[in-house]
């Protein structure tokens, strides 16, 4: 069984929209995913590796995942069962109305090469942090004023959590034991997805053959490389539509060789064709 609850939050005419989402899923991949906003994600379940930008990360539940717009994320669900977590969508101007913006807002904004997108809360606040979702899930079933501003307040909390523990849990950051033949896979493919990529040229520059790199990919993502690269392109591609280029231009600049073959696998993966998405896309604006 699938839920989807969405809420959504209006202040100064700005719209923020919290969503409760439990889904019965296999074992398998997600979409690779970017959004036009910031995203504050709060795993309510534990069984999900996320790979956002070039980092892997097993996450628990409690966790907190944090995204600046248009930064890719890509998931994998480890097991089979119920997953549930709490999205935030918060505007792009949502810290410009700080005081001092650069007290919340680093946590998405920080370019460091060592940034990350994650807070893994001690237990104390994991109980804490799940005992929010569950209030989250229940305000989502309201549809009044009061629900509004609680929401709103556990988001500001969430920030504030995240602003403060951010310092330290990046210091403190330990690559997972991930290979780094997939780690540099995943790094080669966001580099180089406008080009044409061959195993044999990612398998050398990582010192493995080919075979042990396809082994080890789809052993820590659960998708093959091949499969992982179109998801990537087929999302930049979404990313180049809805920035203004046309169908021919975000064909060409997101690795694909024939127009043909691109709207064939697009449509495939998203479900409409890429004129179509465009269209859409701008109609919504």
């Amino acid at each position: 069984m699938e839920i989807e609850r969405t809420v959504n939050i209006y202040r100064d005419n700005h719209s923020f929209s919290v969503n409760y989402i439990s889904w019965e899923h296999d074992k398998s991949d997600e979409q690779i995913k970017i959004y036009d906003t910031y995203k504050i994600s709060i795993l309510i379940t534990d069984g999900l590796t996320a790979v956002i930008n070039n980092k892997i990360l097993k996450n628990m539940g409690g966790d907190i995942l944090f995204f600046r717009p248009n930064e890719l994320h890509y998931g994998r669900f480890l097991r089979k069962g119920t997953h549930e977590y709490i999205d935030f969508h918060i505007p792009v101007d949502f810290f410009d109305r700080f005081a001092d913006k650069s007290k919340f807002a680093f946590i998405f904004e920080d370019t460091d090469e060592k940034r990350i997108n994650y807070i893994r809360p001690s237990v104390d606040d994991a109980g804490r942090i799940l005992q929010n979702a569950e209030r989250i899930k229940k305000l989502s079933e309201k549809d009044d004023y009061m629900s509004a501003v609680e929401l709103y307040k556990i988001l500001l909390d969430t920030i504030l959590f995240c602003a403060e523990e951010y310092p330290r849990q990046k210091e403190a950051y330990v690559t997972e034991r991930i290979p780094p033949c997939v780690t540099g896979c995943v790094e080669y493919v966001s580099k180089n997805y406008a080009d044409s990529i061959l195993l044999s040229d990612i398998a050398r520059q990582s010192g493995c053959s080919v075979t042990y790199l396809s082994r080890k990919f789809k052993e820590h993502l659960g998708i093959t490389v091949y499969d992982y690269i179109m998801k990537y392109r087929i999302t930049m591609a979404q990313k180049s539509l809805r920035s203004g280029k046309n169908v021919t231009e975000t064909c060409y600049s997101c690795g694909f060789s024939d127009c043909s073959g691109f709207i064939q696998a697009f449509k495939k993966i998203v479900g409409t064709t890429p004129h179509k998405y465009k269209a859409d896309a701008e109609r919504l604006e």
